[in-house]
C-alpha cells in the first residue's frame, strides 16, 4: 500500500494566525511559523475522564486532551519565513463558524521551505513515504554549527539508541529519525 502524500495547507484564515501552512492528522497538527514547528497532539484512543466525575467507566462524556511541542530556531534570522513549494492540484475548503468565514480554493503545497534560516542554511520540510522529513541545505561556505533548536512544551527529550529524538508528552510522542549527512 503506497502511503497518501503530505500536503502542507496554507493558511488563509482557517487556522491560527500565527502559523502560515500547516499538516492536518488524525490525532496531530504540525503548524509552520515564523519562528519555528508547533506540534498540537491529540490523545489518541485513550478515554480522559473529567476530574471528579462521579461516573463509572463508559458511562458519561469522554474528554480529549491536546499537548503542544514547539521546535524553535534558536539565533536564527527573524525574517525567515516558511514558503510553500511544488503547488499541487488539490484544493483545500474549510467551513467553520457563518457562512461568510467560509474558506474555499486553500492551496496545498508539497515542501515548506524557511530559506536562509540561518546565513546560507535553508532548512526544507516535506513528505517522504507518509512521514514528515526535515533537510537542512547547508550552502558552500556556510557554517552547519550556526543550526541550534530547542524543544519546548516536552516532558522529555532523548537520543534514541539509533541516533534519533524521542519528544515524549502526556499524550503521545513524536520520532526523529537519526540524522544524515551527504555531499553533492
Amino acid at each position: 500500500v503506497r502511503a497518501m502524500p503530505l500536503l502542507f495547507i496554507g493558511n488563509e484564515g482557517q487556522a491560527d494566525p500565527r502559523v502560515l501552512y500547516y499538516l492536518q492528522g488524525r490525532d496531530r497538527m504540525i503548524g509552520f511559523t515564523a519562528d519555528g514547528v508547533t506540534y498540537v497532539l491529540r490523545a489518541g484512543e485513550a478515554k480522559v475522564r473529567s476530574p471528579g466525575d462521579p461516573r463509572g467507566a463508559g458511562e458519561g462524556p469522554e474528554t480529549s486532551m491536546t499537548w503542544a511541542v514547539k521546535l524553535g530556531f534558536v539565533g536564527a534570522d527573524p525574517r525567515a519565513r516558511p514558503c510553500g513549494q511544488e503547488r499541487s492540484g488539490t484544493r483545500v475548503s474549510s467551513f467553520r463558524g457563518r457562512r461568510e468565514e467560509w474558506k474555499t480554493d486553500i492551496g496545498a503545497y508539497g515542501s515548506v521551505v524557511y530559506e536562509n534560516l540561518w546565513p546560507g542554511i535553508d532548512l526544507v520540510y516535506e513528505g517522504a513515504g507518509g512521514l514528515l522529513k526535515a533537510t537542512w541545505l547547508v550552502h558552500p561556505g556556510a557554517d552547519p554549527k550556526t543550526i541550534r533548536f530547542a524543544y519546548t512544551g516536552a516532558e522529555e527529550v532523548e537520543v534514541t539508541p539509533g541516533g534519533g529524538l524521542r519528544i515524549s508528552t502526556p499524550v503521545g510522542g513524536i520520532e526523529e529519525g537519526a540524522p544524515v549527512t551527504f555531499q553533492e
